[in-house]
């Protein structure tokens, strides 16, 4: 049957553009901060985080700093315009969803004919939506933000920015309650105050429109991406490619059991891996 793979894994990866390097690796820090508060296992390596589930059975989820991890792999040393390509890449925060087989058999994904155009981008919603990526606060607080808040969530923010142990001040019930309050505005109160710098929104830097939606036209013209799928296909059976997602920039990494020496991936442009 055309396109009869079995795919045993597929990493999904969408790339976020942030103001500059420093905000990146900000906002990687806060991620970090938060998913450390949610179970699973959180590891981190330089500017990367990984979020690792269930032991990453069914999946796992890495955040990281593009141009960091650029300028440390030797790998990336010899591409064509690398400089060019570095500074483009400083902005840019990826975030990478590895979906394992018990996944993709859930989604109806562990065949390379189940998959269309539109595949990439529900998976990477529905799991990043599993993801609880909140505010957090910083500075000092200040008549704005209190005036914003129902009275009695004002004491609570005034001493969580003072840096009180709210456990000490609140019965467990109460605060209990006033957390789920704060979640609902849309800040983490788990997380402490970060006194240096201004927190980022992680909401509304992590929103679609801030994905990448295509790539530069230069990287076209010096060959780091092929302009079109048909001229790139192998015409040998498919085990294994990179799939970049022509709406969204989706890049899908498929790892899969060649069962049909017809198989045809149903891609709209393959995307090297950088």
């Amino acid at each position: 049957m055309k396109g009869d793979i079995d795919l045993k894994r597929v990493d999904i990866a969408v790339n976020f553009q942030m103001k500059s390097e420093a905000d990146v690796v900000s906002v990687a820090k806060q991620i970090r901060r938060q998913l450390e508060e949610q179970g699973g296992t959180t590891r981190t390596s330089g500017t990367t985080i990984y979020w690792v589930p269930r032991d990453g059975k069914e999946y796992s989820i890495s955040f990281y700093a593009k141009g960091p991890q650029m300028r440390r792999l030797k790998r990336f040393d010899n591409l064509p315009e690398q400089d060019k390509l570095l500074k483009e890449c400083e902005t840019i925060l990826r975030v990478e969803i590895r979906l394992q087989a018990s996944a993709l058999r859930m989604l109806g994904l562990n065949k390379v004919s189940a998959w269309d155009e539109g595949s990439a981008q529900k998976a990477f919603k529905k799991y990043m939506s599993r993801l609880k990526l909140l505010s957090v606060t910083s500075g000092v607080v200040n008549a704005e933000e209190l005036v914003n808040l129902p009275s009695r969530l004002r004491p609570v923010l005034a001493s969580h920015k003072a840096g009180q142990d709210l456990a000490m001040i609140y019965e467990k019930r109460t605060l209990q309650r006033h957390m789920a309050d704060f979640r609902k505005l849309g800040i983490d109160m788990h997380c402490p105050n970060q006194l240096i710098g201004t927190a980022i929104s992680l909401r509304r830097v992590l929103s679609p429109k801030r994905a990448i939606k295509s790539a530069p036209p230069w990287m076209i013209e010096t060959g780091l991406i092929p302009p079109s799928v048909e001229r790139h296909l192998p015409k040998k059976p498919i085990t294994s490619a990179s799939i970049k997602h022509s709406k969204l920039s989706h890049q899908v990494k498929a790892i899969g059991k060649l069962s049909s020496n017809k198989a045809v991936l149903p891609a709209v442009g393959i995307k090297r891996r950088f």
